[in-house]
C-alpha cells in the first residue's frame, strides 16, 4: 500500500493494484480477508504437513476427556466455589 502513494509508484502497478482490488479496499475489510487468508493458509499448511507432539506438549492440548473429569469434580463443591460459573458471573459485569 505504501508503495501505491510512495516516489516508487508506477501507473503500471497502480492499474494493476486496481484491476485486483488492492488499492479501493477499505484498511478494516483488508485486515478482516488478510485474517481469514492467512488462517485458511496455516490451517491448510498443517493439515498439509503435521507436527510431531512430545509428550509434553500432547499433556497440554484440551481434551473432550478432560473437560469431563473436570466437570465430575466440580460436581461435589458448593456452587461458589465453582470457577466456571465465577468467571462466567465476572465477565458479564
Amino acid at each position: 500500500m505504501i508503495a501505491l502513494y510512495g516516489q516508487g509508484a508506477s501507473r503500471a502497478g497502480n492499474r494493476l493494484a486496481l484491476a485486483v482490488g488492492v488499492a479501493p479496499v477499505q484498511m478494516l475489510y483488508a485486515c478482516g480477508i488478510m485474517f481469514f487468508f492467512s488462517a485458511a493458509l496455516h490451517i491448510a499448511a498443517s493439515l498439509h504437513w503435521p507436527a510431531e507432539l512430545t509428550r509434553r506438549q500432547d499433556s497440554c492440548l484440551w481434551r473432550p476427556r478432560f473437560w469431563r473429569e473436570v466437570t465430575a469434580e466440580l460436581a461435589a463443591p458448593p456452587r461458589w466455589q465453582n470457577y466456571r460459573l465465577l468467571s462466567g458471573l465476572v465477565s458479564h459485569f
